[in-house]
C-alpha cells in the first residue's frame, strides 16, 4: 500500500483498501485485485480461529482445520505473494 502512497489499514483485511485504491495501481496488477481482495478477506476471517480456535465450540485450531485447508490457504498466500512480487519487479 505504501507503494502507492496509502498507509496500511490498521486491521488484517486490506481487501477493501485495495479495491478503493484500484486505479492507483498499474493495469497489469488491477485485474488481480478482486481475487487479492477476496483472499485478504478470507484470510483475515480465518486468522483468529487459526490462532485461538473456537471458544464457543471448545475446539482448538487443529480441530477446526485440516491438511486440505492448509494447502488451500498456502496456495492463496502464494498467489498473493507472486502477484505483489511481480508488481514490485515491474518498477
Amino acid at each position: 500500500m505504501r507503494f502507492i502512497g496509502v498507509d496500511f489499514p490498521k486491521w488484517h483485511d486490506v481487501g477493501g483498501t485495495l479495491e478503493k485504491e484500484i486505479n492507483r495501481f498499474p493495469e497489469s496488477f488491477r485485474r488481480h485485485i478482486p481475487k487479492l481482495a477476496f483472499i485478504s478477506e478470507m484470510l483475515a476471517a480465518l486468522r483468529e480461529p487459526a490462532m485461538y480456535g473456537d471458544e464457543n465450540l471448545n475446539l482448538g485450531p487443529s480441530a477446526l482445520f485440516n491438511k486440505a485447508d492448509t494447502i488451500e490457504v498456502l496456495r492463496d498466500a502464494e498467489y498473493c505473494y507472486n502477484k505483489v512480487k511481480k508488481l514490485f519487479e515491474s518498477f
